[in-house]
């Protein structure tokens, strides 16, 4: 998993001057994994239900998933034994009317 701040559009042909959040190690299982996920109403004793988001349709979870204006993410990150699980998501604020281009998280 890689950062990168910018002033202006980042190019993704040149990652080398990013910086580097987690290293994987797919022989480790070490690295960021998709793990998007939805809430899908409640299990008997009250507490949230969610299941996995595959929104591509190919069988896996997805990072990324996109519906309307809004934008989520779902990653697990795992160093060792350890996994800490960043999920969120944005709504755009400002759009071109009449595209389907979005200009501004």
């Amino acid at each position: 998993m890689r950062y990168r701040v910018a002033a202006s559009a980042i190019s993704t042909s040149d990652t080398s001057a990013w910086t580097v959040l987690v290293d994987g190690d797919a022989a480790s299982g070490d690295g960021a994994h998709p793990s998007l996920s939805r809430r899908d109403g409640t299990h008997a004793d009250g507490s949230p239900r969610f299941v996995p988001v595959d929104a591509d349709g190919d069988g896996l979870t997805d990072a990324f998933s996109r519906s309307g204006l809004t934008l989520s993410y779902g990653l697990d990150v795992t160093r060792g034994d350890a996994t800490v699980s960043l999920s969120n998501g944005v709504t755009a604020q400002a759009f071109v009317e009449g595209t389907d281009t979005l200009t501004c998280w």
